[in-house]
């Protein structure tokens, strides 16, 4: 039985399939376990849904049980999966819940309904996922399909306090893979300036560069060399690694890199997040906007637990009134 899981946000829908998809192929490449879990929202009379759900929870169960079932039978042999029926006052508080009690390292969810094909949609689930999730929450693009196994890993790093977490995680998981990462840097350079200006020996002149010569854009450069010299010191070495300087605008930086089909990108929380949260910064979010490849988005202090052994194939299912 693998050590590591992956929760599924599974709906009928194309939402759904969007997200098992991905979820398979990170199970592939991972070796990690899947957990499909439909959450039925329960009827409250002091807190009642929108839209409501009348009393019909235990038909609706009955029939996820069988969409679990069906969705269960197109993983892959190799993969092991389960199926859970939760039942929860809304299907983010049950997905949390539910990822709590089976230790998922990830929750994985589709787009919103309304998104523009391979693009990122916000709706209310993954809103509140991304707000109150102590766990990395994947977001898959509308309509994404993976060409194979994950071959890629990007993650989005700065100057702000916190990136250096991530660019561990990044090269940790890359490095137990043998996976090339590559760091893209989505920063305002002027800002970068006035960061090496306030620096330790990166006194500014006039004009945005250096005493001793060097640009803003060398300056995060630098930044970002360092803390993956650290990183790969005490994590050892990925396959590969590269640092991207995106510049622009968000939507202009991210139209600027040549995103691969079969990667992930990692983004961090902004610097407002408490321990073990996720704030969706300006700039996450402008990310998401804008980006066709799926996105992790890893709490404050979380772990990305990218490690597991060959997992059998079996199926088994379970439900918690």
């Amino acid at each position: 039985m693998s050590e590591i899981r992956y929760l599924v946000g599974y709906r009928p829908n194309e939402r759904g399939q969007d997200a098992l998809s991905l979820a398979i192929t990170l199970a592939q490449s991972f070796g990690a376990a899947l957990d499909l879990v439909f959450v039925v929202r329960e009827h409250s009379t002091y807190a009642p849904a929108y839209p409501p759900v009348g009393r019909d929870e235990e038909l609706i169960a009955q029939k996820s049980r069988v969409w679990l079932e069906e969705a269960a039978a197109t993983v892959p042999p190799g993969v092991e999966v389960a199926i859970h029926v939760r039942f929860g006052p809304s299907v983010a508080r049950g997905l949390m819940t539910t990822a709590d009690e089976l230790d998922s390292a990830l929750i994985v969810i589709g787009a919103g309904s309304s998104g523009l094909v391979r693009r990122h949609q916000l709706g209310t689930v993954a809103t509140t996922l991304l707000n109150r999730a102590t766990r990395p929450v994947t977001l898959v693009p509308r309509s994404y399909r993976a060409p194979g196994r994950i071959e890629h890993i990007d993650c989005a790093v700065g100057m702000l306090s916190g990136r250096k977490k991530l660019l561990e995680e990044a090269v940790q998981v890359a490095a137990r893979r043998d996976l090339p990462v590559r760091f893209i840097t989505m920063v305002d350079l002027d800002g970068a300036g006035k960061a090496a200006k306030a620096a330790p020996g990166g006194e500014q002149q006039s004009g945005g560069a250096s005493v001793d010569g060097a640009d803003p854009a060398e300056f995060v450069r630098g930044h970002v060399e360092r803390m993956l010299e650290e990183a790969v010191e005490k994590y050892g070495a990925p396959a590969s690694t590269q640092i991207v300087m995106a510049r622009g605008g968000i939507r202009a930086a991210v139209e600027s890199v040549a995103w691969n089909e079969a990667s992930i990108l990692l983004i961090g929380s902004s610097r407002l997040a408490k321990q073990r949260r996720f704030s969706l910064g300006s700039t996450a979010h402008a990310i998401l906007r804008a980006v066709s490849v799926p996105v992790v988005a890893v709490p404050a202090g979380a772990h990305l637990e990218g490690s597991g052994g060959d997992a059998s194939s079996s199926t088994s299912t379970e439900e918690t009134p």
